[in-house]
């Protein structure tokens, strides 16, 4: 298999999914492994990719998930 550029920092590393149920209230959602930053991880709000530039979400504390807006 051919790559362009580096394989990146996670290379090798097993792929986790977390799966939430947003409720129109949470914020904060834990997820199951640490060691993120908000630009690591690929977030999806009914099936919409939400942008890491723009300030919808981030990584607290390297793996607590903080919206900025409760997802409904």
């Amino acid at each position: 298999m051919a790559y362009l550029g580096t394989s990146g920092a996670f290379a090798g590393q097993a792929i986790a999914t977390d799966v939430f149920s947003g409720n129109g209230t949470n914020t904060v959602f834990t997820l199951s492994k640490s060691g993120f930053n908000t630009k690591d991880i690929e977030v999806l709000v009914n099936n919409v990719q939400q942008n890491p530039f723009d300030g919808s979400y981030s990584i607290v504390n390297n793996n607590v998930l903080t919206f900025s807006e409760a997802p409904s």
